[in-house]
């Protein structure tokens, strides 16, 4: 995330995306209602859609994909 692309990418959302990262990251590990977190995944969703092309968006949608549960 502090790649120059991504600053380039994300424009004025990047540091709200960053934000949005940090936040689910506490969630997850937390073990906090999937709800609440599949919420903040969806308004990661509509941020990173945004991003027209962007590999980094790519990434970091389809990691969070990843995790036991949330989909």
């Amino acid at each position: 995330m502090d790649l120059p692309k991504f600053q380039k990418d994300f424009g004025e959302k990047a540091d709200e995306v960053k934000q949005l990262i940090a936040e689910l990251r506490e969630e997850v590990k937390e073990k906090k209602e999937p709800g609440v977190i599949k919420r903040g995944f969806a308004k990661l969703k509509e941020l990173v859609t945004g991003v027209e092309g962007s590999l980094i968006a790519t990434a970091i949608w389809e990691g969070a994909k990843k995790i036991p549960g949330l989909f």
